[in-house]
């Protein structure tokens, strides 16, 4: 494969520009664990926590937590749409319409059997799941169940992380799942 000079400062351009979004979205994974561990800390060590008569009030990260999520959502997105792009100048096409034309594309340049198509099929339904959520957090409509605690008829605090309702999984489950295994 050749490619003229212009076309290779393109992709150095556009891998530098995917690099700076891949640390964007590890920055703030790395944020979001950070705060949620700490949240879980303080609740576990009672320095959080204010017990009153019929209440029990804590500092909640919950809007915090989601915003950091929704950065890291973005900026994944954002860095499988730069892959996308330099796959535009690679082989000369145009895949505006995202990974299914790329998909396809790349199921007729390699053998159904090739570990390339393998990983494709593999990361097929991930990706979709990372874009469904980004729709969401474009159109303000991606919803968490928040950091919550209770009190426990034993007397022992019960903490609930944020979670992806539909999903049922915790938001930092995605981060191995989803957002992590963009490169």
């Amino acid at each position: 494969m050749t490619l003229s000079q212009e076309d290779l400062e393109k992709i150095k351009k556009l891998l530098f520009k995917l690099m700076k979004k891949m640390l964007k979205k590890e920055e703030a994974k790395i944020s979001y664990l950070q705060q949620e561990n700490l949240a879980i800390q303080k609740i576990t060590s009672k320095n959080g926590i204010n017990f009153q008569q019929n209440a029990i009030s804590y500092d909640d990260p919950t809007e915090d937590l989601k915003k950091k999520f929704e950065d890291s959502l973005v900026n994944s997105v954002i860095s499988i749409r730069k892959i996308i792009k330099i796959a535009d100048i690679i082989f000369n096409e145009n895949f505006e319409d995202g990974l299914g034309l790329l998909s396809k594309y790349l199921g007729r340049l390699f053998n159904k059997e090739s570990p390339d198509i393998k990983m494709i099929k593999e990361d097929t339904p991930w990706v979709k799941e990372l874009f469904e959520l980004r729709r969401l957090v474009e159109h303000d409509e991606l919803e968490l169940k928040p950091f919550n605690i209770s009190l426990q008829s034993d007397g022992n605090v019960h903490i609930s992380i944020p979670r992806i309702p539909n999903e049922k999984a915790f938001v930092r489950e995605c981060y191995p799942r989803k957002l992590s295994n963009i490169l």
